[in-house]
């Protein structure tokens, strides 16, 4: 079956989260939140090195759900009681394989409630139980110690540590620890 025929659910509901894809409207208060906490961000995301404008934002979404609907990458913005807290992605897809990695960030404010790791949580077992994966990874800057903790919580495993793997945007290389969950 072609990608672009699977009917892959636009929501997804944990015991406290929505995860939604995104839709026109959502640049301002993803802008609001992502800009609050590029701090926090920056030393992990590349485009969390300057201020978005909300424009700049609205595109990006709006890209997403297009990514979405053409199935080359899945987005979804999470909400804690209808308010955005952060973003995580099924990317890099090879459908062929099938395989996936996960990508995501959250609001500095919603830190350390578990909130991302109900999040993962529920798009790895989107990726196996309804995309058939047979592999899905995680990729982390080997000092984030806050984002690798979420897929050892999680059962992924470490596969290795990928040397001078990613470049920051201020010129240094970094190490990338891979982390991977098979079917």
């Amino acid at each position: 079956m072609e990608p672009i025929l699977l009917n892959i659910p636009t929501e997804l509901t944990t015991d406290r989260l929505l995860l939604r894809v995104p839709e026109p409207g959502d640049g301002p208060e993803v802008n609001e939140v992502s800009n609050k906490s590029l701090p926090q961000l920056r030393p992990w995301l590349k485009f969390a090195q300057k201020v978005q404008s909300i424009d700049e934002t609205e595109t990006f979404l709006r890209e997403a759900k297009a990514e979405f609907i053409m199935r080359k990458s899945l987005t979804y913005l999470i909400f804690k009681e209808s308010r955005f807290i952060g973003n995580i992605s099924l990317f890099h897809i090879d459908w062929k394989f099938p395989k996936f990695e996960i990508a995501y960030w959250l609001s500095t404010d919603e830190n350390g409630n578990g909130y991302m790791t109900e999040a993962v949580k529920a798009v790895t077992e989107l990726a196996f139980t309804q995309l058939d994966a047979v592999r899905v990874e995680i990729k982390v800057a080997t000092p984030n110690d806050k984002s690798r903790g979420i897929p050892e919580k999680l059962g992924f495993e470490l596969e290795g540590i990928l040397k001078k793997a990613d470049k920051h945007p201020d010129g240094y290389y970094y190490d990338v620890a891979l982390y991977a969950k098979t079917n």
